[in-house]
């Protein structure tokens, strides 16, 4: 007996541990230096790290989450910024009105976003350089306020940035938590303008519900892992920078209603770890040569240089190459390639066509080099930059028209020389052509086929005239 009831109780022990190991893991106790360092990625110096309502001496309104992908997150790993309680975000859903209250804190930004009085902010600020010309990061925006308070209350986040803009002027505050498309011509990410409806489950009215996931408890579905009633999909924040410039991003979230009371049900934004980046435009070129080699052939086959921007950008957007050298010479090597390429809204490649010229010219192999500058580590310039190979391609040639005498032997030798497959006019597939000539001739063709399974044909005019009578021989 006392064997079955350990077993029992280690079963138990054994069922609580997996239980607690597959929750989201939410710690706390991390200054803003620590929290900004774990949300880095590639291509990005950070100074003057500052925060708001971060710790209120009795709870922390933000951590570092873990184990969130296995959860139905979406993203792993990251740093999470509440209205509240940090803490309360890991789940599983129990309850629809988990709450605590937050720093007490305003903020006039976020109230200037969603038009509504703020209270509990929690606030993470800091001046960064780009290394590169764009700048993304991927997040989630959670609510205890879902469903039941939509259109009530507006618990509202920005990541609001402040810089040069490449094209000329300046970003000012500008907010980088907008929705790619909008079925209310708002993009702001907002309870009030993502959700599909008040009820629990939700089921409308839809608006931009495409960004929603319903996660709130009811008896008639499994208990959700998460605590927050409802959820966004995994959203990227993107824009367009100037490298090795100084910006300033704010990164903040705050409950939100109509006279600034509210502090109840938290609401909370998940940042991925390592996801704050500035990456840069790659070039990859491809080619359709047939024998499958990585060059193009003169009047045989062509390339397409892939431009693939690193994050979907919702406007239309447009990338410049800073020259295109080699020892091809754009325009009369090919065709004329422009030094800007165009993206529409929500696409992320672009390929470039690169068709080679046949110029009759027997010479060696030519590139055309594509440059597009990235600025690593702001202390020097270093380029993105991809080869395009054009190979000659040798014609086959058959030698010039001939004119000969009925019956002479004739042995026709292709130049060059090698070929993989040969197609005579009569069928014939020797690398030579022998003929007894016939009157009255005829059209002698060759079809020759390369080892990049290229073709190219010649063609000679064979002209057989009669042998001439025979002399009679007289003797005197």
């Amino acid at each position: 007996m006392n064997n079955l009831r350990n077993s029992l109780l280690l079963l138990i022990v054994l069922l609580i541990s997996l239980t607690t190991s597959a929750q989201l893991t939410i710690t706390t106790g991390y200054s803003a230096n620590q929290l900004v360092q774990m949300l880095l990625g590639s291509g990005i110096q950070v100074t003057n790290i500052t925060s708001k309502g971060i710790n209120t001496g009795e709870l922390w309104s933000a951590g570092k989450f873990y184990q969130g992908q296995v959860n139905g997150l979406g993203i792993d790993s990251g740093v999470v910024l509440t209205s509240g309680n940090a803490r309360l975000a890991s789940g599983p859903n129990t309850s629809s009105g988990t709450s605590a209250n937050g720093s007490g804190q305003e903020d006039t930004d976020l109230e200037t976003l969603s038009g509504m009085q703020t209270n509990d902010a929690c606030v993470i600020e800091f001046d960064f350089y780009p290394s590169s010309t764009t700048l993304d990061f991927k997040y989630v925006f959670g609510s205890e306020e879902y469903p039941e308070y939509v259109n009530q209350f507006n618990d509202v986040f920005g990541f609001f940035i402040t810089g040069p803009k490449p094209s000329g002027g300046t970003y000012n505050k500008v907010n980088l938590a907008i929705l790619p498309t909008t079925t209310t011509g708002n993009s702001v990410v907002t309870i009030n303008n993502v959700n599909n409806g008040t009820n629990c489950p939700t089921n409308g009215e839809c608006t931009n519900c495409l960004y929603y996931r319903d996660n709130c408890p009811a008896p008639e579905k499994p208990t959700p892992k998460l605590e927050y009633d409802g959820l966004t999909v995994v959203l990227t924040a993107s824009l367009d920078v100037t490298p090795c410039v100084l910006y300033h991003i704010k990164l903040a979230i705050a409950d939100g209603s109509s006279n600034g009371s509210d502090r109840a049900y938290d609401s909370g934004v998940f940042l991925k770890a390592g996801s704050f980046s500035s990456p840069s435009v790659t070039l990859s070129p491809t080619y359709n040569t047939v024998g499958g080699g990585n060059f193009a052939v003169e009047g045989c086959s062509q390339s397409e240089l892939v431009v693939k921007l690193p994050f979907v950008n919702p406007n239309p957007s447009t990338v410049t190459f800073d020259s295109i050298v080699g020892t091809a010479t754009n325009g009369v090597d090919c065709n004329l390639i422009g030094l800007t390429v165009s993206f529409p809204a929500g696409i992320v490649t672009a390929s470039v066509p690169i068709i080679p010229t046949y110029d009759a010219i027997n010479e060696p192999d030519e590139y055309l080099r594509f440059y597009i500058s990235n600025q690593v580590g702001c202390a020097g310039v270093a380029t993105t930059s991809a080869d395009v190979i054009i190979k000659n391609l040798e014609k086959v040639s058959i030698g010039p028209d001939l004119t000969v005498c009925a019956g002479t032997p004739i042995v026709i030798t292709p130049s060059p020389a090698v070929y993989k497959d040969y197609l005579w006019q009569d069928g014939s597939v020797n690398s030579t052509y022998t003929t007894n000539a016939t009157s009255p001739g005829g059209a002698i063709t060759l079809t020759a086929t390369d080892f990049n399974n290229c073709t190219s044909s010649d063609t000679l005019q064979l002209t057989v005239n009669p042998n001439p009578p025979p002399k009679p021989i007289r003797h005197n």
